[in-house]
């Protein structure tokens, strides 16, 4: 990934213009830190009616640069408890779900239970299939934490780098879906963190 921080919600709902007329639905796993740069565009989606289903995943922090902080940190021999100054969006939370409200978008969330997230989305697929954006802001159970000087690593989909550290490796990608809910193109990976 190549492209800048918030450079993914105006991508994808350019994509989702561009499918409109397809009659295709966009869906985009949205990282709350690029959506804390650009939510201007949740406006420009309302405003001209633009289809896509936007999941947030809203991890509370620009998870990327905590754990390259926490990296750096155990390298140099350096307290780690300070990387998330700075880099943690908290105190108070973004409820993603209101700023998308606020720009006309319909919203749902935050949701924490992942049973509700499954009907959750089925109601804004109803949305988007009426030609209007629907975003869902989901908060994330599996997190990075440092218990004293040891990087606690919970969730699934956690892998080790080089040094065995581990880190929850986070993959961007768009999804096209028809209006009958079937992956209508070959999902586009939009960035790798």
């Amino acid at each position: 990934g190549g492209e800048g921080v918030g450079y993914q919600a105006p991508a994808a709902i350019g994509a989702a213009l561009a499918n409109k007329k397809h009659g295709r639905l966009t869906v985009c796993i949205q990282p709350d830190g690029d959506l804390m740069i650009a939510n201007g565009c949740l406006w420009t989606a309302a405003h001209y009616k633009i289809p896509i289903l936007m999941l947030m995943h809203n991890n509370r922090c620009y998870h990327q640069e905590i754990m390259h902080v926490q990296r750096m940190a155990a390298i140099h021999d350096r307290p780690q408890a300070t990387a998330r100054i700075g880099t943690e969006i908290a105190a108070p939370a973004v409820d993603f779900a209101k700023v998308a409200q606020g720009m006309g978008v319909w919203a749902e969330g935050p949701i924490s239970d992942p049973a509700a997230l499954g009907p959750a989305i089925r109601r804004a697929l109803a949305v988007v299939k009426q030609g209007k954006p629907a975003l869902i802001d989901e908060v994330p159970a599996g997190r990075m934490h440092l218990d004293g000087r040891v990087l606690v690593a919970e969730g699934e989909g956690l892998a080790k780098d080089r040094r065995g550290m581990a880190f929850a490796g986070l993959l961007v990608v768009a999804l096209v879906v028809d209006r009958k809910g079937r992956i209508a193109a070959p999902p586009t990976v939009l960035g790798e963190g």
